[in-house]
């Protein structure tokens, strides 16, 4: 089981709030995601 912490829209912690992966996120409430893309300037030399 995956859980997050929950957060308002002024990106504070909600205490007592915990949310729970496959379940809906109540309205008002968010999660921090983020997305990483990783790239390469070049061709690695062998």
């Amino acid at each position: 089981m995956e859980l997050w912490d929950a957060y308002g829209k002024d990106f504070r912690k909600i205490p007592g709030i915990t949310l729970v992966r496959g379940e809906p996120v109540p309205d008002g409430t968010y999660r921090p995601v983020s997305d990483v893309t990783v790239r390469r300037a070049g061709r690695l030399k062998r």
